[in-house]
C-alpha cells in the first residue's frame, strides 16, 4: 500500500476527523480543501476566506500578515473554545492549521488565577514567607521584606541562614535540613543591622525540585513584651501575696493576744467553778481540823481526789490560753463528741444566776458521729456564741436560747438561736474583730472573729443570720450555724 493511497482511505479521514485539527487549504482566496475536525468551525468549498471569517477581523489581519510573511501563529477565542491558528502563504496558497487548544487554556488559565491567587494570599499574610532551595531563598512574599526592611528583590538568591543572629545558625541550619515541622524562636538581622524577635516554623513540601522548604516566620516581639510583663507582674503579685500572708500572720498573732482578755473573761466563769468548789472543799476539812472532827480515811481521800479534778480542769483551762499565747504551738486535735461538749459548756453557762429567767432548750438528733477537734475550743465556741445570746436576751421576757444538732451530708450541724434584738442589717460583720452589737458589756469583739478562725481551721463553716418572719420587717432573733466534717472526713 503506498503512502498516497494510505490518505485517500475513510479510516484515515476518520482517525483525523476526531482529532483536535482542522485543515483549510485555499487557493486565489477560496477553500479547494477540508480534512481533520469538521466541528470545530463550519465551512464549505469554494468559499471565500473573508467569507468564512467576516466574524473574525482579527484574523481576517493575520492572513494579511501572514501573505507579507509566509508565515503567521495565533490564537483566538470562537464560541468559547479557544483555538490555536497557524497560516502558510506561497504562490496564491494559504493553508491554515487550526487546533482546539480549550483544555490547555482553560487548564493554563486555572493554573495562572491559583497561582496568582496564592501569591496574593502570601503577599497579604501576616506571616513572612521563604521559600527555600539548596538553603537559597529562591520565593519569598512582602511579608518577609518588612520584616526584614529590604526589597523582595535583594532577598532572592541570598542564604536564608545570613538572616539569622550567630549564635543560633548552626542550630536552625540543622532544623532546615531535617525538616523538623516544629516551632523555633530565633531573631532575625535586618538591614540596618537590628535583630528582631520571631517565630520560625519549617516544612517540607514535595517537589520536583529536591529540598525545598517552606519557611514561615512571625514577629513576636510584642509577644515577648506582654510575656515579660506577665511575669514580672506574677513576681510583684507572690511578692505582694508574700507579704500579705507575713501581715495577717502578724494579725492572727496580735488578735490572739488582744483577744486573751476577752478569752479570759469568757472562761472565768469555767475556771471559777472549780476553782469556788477547791476552795469550799479545803476550807470545810480546814474548818472540821480545827474543831477538831476526825474526817475517815475515805471520806479525806474521796476530798483529796475531788480536788485533784477541780485542779486538773484549771490546769487545761489554762493550758489553752497559753497555747493561743504561743505562736507556732498547736493542741493535739482528737476525735471530739459534740454533744458532750454541748452539756459540759451549759453547766458552765447556767451557773450564772443573772440568767436564769432565760430558758435554753436543746434538740439533738441520734447516733451523731464524732468530730476532729479539741474539745476545750468547742465548750469555747459554744460558750462565746450562747454567752453572746444570753446577753442579747438579758432585758427580753420570755427570752429563749434554742439549740440543735443534726447531720447533714456527713457533716454535724450545730444550730444555735434566739429570740432577741437579731444581728443588724449586715449579720456577716459580726465575725469582724472588734465588732461588738451589744456596747453596754465591754469587750473587744474579738470572740466570734476567733471562733471563726476556729472553725475554718477544722475545714468547717459558719454563718450568722437574721430570724425573721416573712411578712414582717422587724428581726425576730439570731441564727448561728455551724457544720463541721466528720472526723472521717476531716483529713
Amino acid at each position: 500500500m503506498t503512502v498516497h493511497s494510505l490518505f485517500e482511505l475513510d479510516e484515515f479521514n476518520q482517525f483525523i476527523g476526531t482529532g483536535r485539527n482542522l485543515y483549510l487549504g485555499f487557493y486565489s482566496n477560496k477553500l479547494v480543501s477540508i480534512s481533520g475536525n469538521q466541528s470545530l468551525i463550519s465551512v464549505k468549498l469554494q468559499q471565500n476566506f473573508d467569507d468564512i471569517f467576516h466574524e473574525i477581523p482579527e484574523l481576517i489581519e493575520e492572513k494579511l500578515r501572514c501573505i507579507s510573511e509566509q508565515f503567521c501563529l495565533t490564537s483566538i477565542e470562537i464560541a468559547g473554545r479557544f483555538l490555536e491558528i497557524s497560516m502558510f502563504f506561497k504562490n496564491e496558497y494559504l493553508f491554515i492549521q487550526l487546533s482546539d487548544i480549550t483544555d490547555f487554556q482553560r487548564t493554563e488559565n486555572y493554573l495562572r488565577e491559583s497561582e496568582e491567587r496564592f501569591r496574593t494570599l502570601c503577599d497579604s499574610s501576616y506571616e513572612a514567607i521563604a521559600i527555600l532551595k539548596d538553603d537559597i531563598i529562591i520565593d519569598c512574599n512582602q511579608s518577609l521584606g518588612k520584616l526584614l526592611s529590604m526589597p523582595t528583590y535583594e532577598i532572592l538568591g541570598q542564604k536564608f541562614i545570613n538572616f539569622i543572629e550567630k549564635n543560633k545558625q548552626k542550630s536552625i541550619d540543622n532544623n532546615i535540613r531535617k525538616a523538623n515541622n516544629k516551632r523555633l524562636e530565633t531573631k532575625l538581622i535586618r538591614s540596618n543591622s537590628s535583630k528582631l524577635a520571631v517565630e520560625l516554623n519549617i516544612r517540607f513540601i514535595q517537589s520536583d525540585k529536591k529540598n525545598v522548604r517552606v519557611i514561615s516566620l512571625r514577629d513576636i516581639t510584642q509577644r515577648l513584651a506582654n510575656e515579660a510583663a506577665i511575669k514580672f507582674q506574677n513576681q510583684q503579685l507572690q511578692a505582694s501575696y508574700a507579704e500579705l500572708k507575713n501581715i495577717q500572720n502578724q494579725l492572727i498573732q496580735v488578735e490572739k493576744v488582744a483577744s486573751l482578755g476577752t478569752m479570759a473573761a469568757g472562761i472565768a466563769h469555767e475556771i471559777s467553778q472549780p476553782l469556788n468548789a477547791l476552795k469550799i472543799t479545803v476550807d470545810a476539812m480546814e474548818f472540821w481540823f480545827q474543831k477538831g472532827r476526825k474526817q475517815s480515811p475515805e471520806n479525806i481521800r474521796r476530798k483529796i481526789l475531788k480536788i485533784a479534778e477541780y485542779a486538773n480542769r484549771i490546769t487545761e483551762i489554762i493550758n489553752l490560753i497559753r497555747s493561743i499565747y504561743q505562736e507556732d504551738h498547736s493542741l493535739e486535735i482528737s476525735e471530739v463528741n459534740i454533744i458532750e461538749s454541748l452539756k459540759k459548756a451549759l453547766q458552765v453557762l447556767q451557773s450564772d444566776s443573772k440568767n436564769s429567767h432565760i430558758s435554753i432548750e436543746y434538740e439533738i438528733e441520734d447516733n451523731l458521729p464524732k468530730v476532729k477537734a479539741h474539745p476545750i475550743y468547742v465548750e469555747q465556741i459554744f460558750i462565746n456564741i450562747i454567752r453572746n445570746a444570753l446577753n442579747a436576751l438579758f432585758e427580753v421576757k420570755n427570752g429563749k436560747v434554742e439549740i440543735s444538732l443534726f447531720l447533714k451530708e456527713n457533716r454535724v450541724c450545730i444550730k444555735i438561736s434566739d429570740n432577741g434584738p437579731g444581728l443588724g442589717d449586715n449579720p456577716s460583720r459580726v465575725f469582724d474583730p472588734f465588732f461588738s452589737l451589744n456596747h453596754k458589756i465591754k469587750g473587744m469583739g474579738l470572740g466570734l472573729a476567733l471562733v471563726r478562725a476556729i472553725v475554718i481551721a477544722w475545714n468547717g463553716k459558719i454563718t450568722a443570720y437574721n430570724r425573721c418572719e416573712s411578712n414582717k420587717s422587724v428581726y425576730q432573733g439570731a441564727i448561728f450555724l455551724i457544720e463541721l466534717p466528720v472526723s472521717k472526713e476531716v483529713f
